[in-house]
């Protein structure tokens, strides 16, 4: 799993999502809308023994009927490596 199962999810708009199926539901959720071309740019990584960090920018198209908008902004997430299931996401952010 790429999340963390007590992960938590940052997005924009000020909310908090807590828990690996409440992010999921998050992420997949259907909309009017739809994403396309993400990319991740300037990205730098560091970290140690079983934490690592990711800082990037981010772009992506967002598809909504015939209409297309570019979106951009920062990304941050920390990855934590768990005994039996490897990395994982723990916290992720981007505005």
């Amino acid at each position: 799993m790429l999340h963390a199962e007590d992960a938590i999810l940052l997005p924009p708009g000020g909310r908090v999502i807590r828990g690996r199926d409440s992010i999921q539901a998050f992420l997949t959720s259907p909309g009017d809308v739809t994403t396309a071309d993400v990319r991740y740019l300037d990205l730098q990584v560091s970290g140690a023994d079983s934490l690592a960090y990711v800082v990037a920018r981010y772009e992506y198209a967002v598809l909504r009927g015939a209409d297309t908008a570019r979106v951009q902004g920062p990304y941050a997430a920390v990855w934590k490596r768990h005994p039996t299931e490897g990395w994982q996401i723990q916290v992720m952010s981007w505005h």
